[in-house]
């Protein structure tokens, strides 16, 4: 099969790329600004389109001169830029999305993969896990364009007889994360101390949420992708625990002897979504499944990290940059 992901060289779309190419997968990976630092070793192995969302022409016409047969959508402008920006938000989220389904519809797409968030579900309280059937209410922009492209994915399914799936992330982690806006924090508590920095946080330490390996949420979508007809089509992903940046540094001191971590107490606005996300769905119908604790998957990271060639390191860490926060980044 040949599968196009949109945003495949960002955060989670490189690591849903090393899972399909693990499993014998052609793969095409469509990017407006291809991050090549996170996936310079599999340069050889994909097909990489330089594209914009906004491109209708191009995106169907990368569908048909590649014959991709389904398509993995994880590119969006993110959390951060979007409550900053709400109209590009909205543009390049949901006019973004739309080009996606209509150029899927145009060229017969077997399946179309949509990567949601928790933020649809806005500020839920601690409790009982929430489930898909729970009324969305997002308090973010990001939250809101999402809840609006899941809409638009199940209309198109509806309307066009096309195969459509949002899975809805909790906060994911791991290696290769961007480092901007919402994704700082979670990032400098284990990167930093493997570089040799200090990680000083100012506030967030005791939030608590849900967090889901990178790699277990990447081995889902792919999952996802490929299995038979499900009887629904949101499924919630995560871990079914719940940890706090304190808890990580912990965890981090643990194997880094001497780690100069600082996190401040008290509530971070950008944190702390609430309740817990139920799993039952996605474990039933998608075989979603958690093969990393929290010790597994900062354990994983800090060896992946360690084993990267020395250029190959985060340019974050000597304060040059990639990818600039003015223009839309897809992923």
């Amino acid at each position: 099969m040949t599968v196009l992901i949109t945003g495949g060289s960002g955060f989670v779309g490189s690591w849903m790329t090393r899972e399909l190419l693990s499993r014998g997968e052609q793969v095409v990976l469509y990017d407006l600004y291809p991050r090549t630092d996170l996936i310079y070793d599999l340069l050889d192995q994909v097909a990489l389109v330089k594209g914009d969302l906004l491109d209708l022409g191009n995106l169907a016409g990368t569908m048909k001169s590649h014959s991709v047969d389904r398509v993995i959508h994880a590119a969006s402008y993110l959390g951060f830029e979007s409550q900053t920006r709400p109209p590009m938000a909205v543009k390049v989220n949901c006019e973004g999305t739309a080009n996606v389904l209509e150029a899927s519809r145009i060229m017969d797409v077997r399946r179309v993969v949509y990567t949601s968030t928790q933020s649809v579900y806005g500020v839920t309280p601690p409790g009982r896990p929430v489930t898909e059937d729970d009324a969305p209410n997002p308090t973010t922009v990001y939250g809101a364009t999402k809840r609006m492209c899941e809409w638009l994915g199940i209309n198109y399914s509806a309307n066009y007889d096309m195969d459509f799936i949002a899975v809805r992330f909790p906060t994911v982690y791991g290696p290769t994360k961007l480092g901007r806006g919402w994704t700082v924090p979670l990032m400098d508590v284990v990167e930093n101390p493997v570089a040799g920095i200090p990680a000083v946080i100012a506030s967030g330490g005791d939030v608590r949420q849900e967090l889901l390996y990178v790699k277990d949420a990447a081995r889902t979508v792919v999952n996802a992708a490929f299995v038979e007809a499900t009887e629904h089509q949101i499924f919630n992903l995560g871990s079914s625990t719940a940890h706090t940046m304190h808890e990580m540094a912990d965890v981090v001191r643990d194997r880094i002897p001497g780690a100069d971590i600082e996190i401040g107490d008290g509530p971070d606005p950008l944190y702390g979504l609430g309740g817990r996300l139920d799993l039952t769905r996605a474990s039933d119908e998608i075989g979603h499944e958690i093969t990393f604790t929290l010790e597994e998957g900062i354990d994983d990271w800090i060896d992946f990290l360690r084993s990267r060639p020395q250029s190959e390191q985060r340019a974050e860490h000597t304060g040059l940059s990639t990818i600039s926060t003015d223009i839309p980044t897809t992923r």
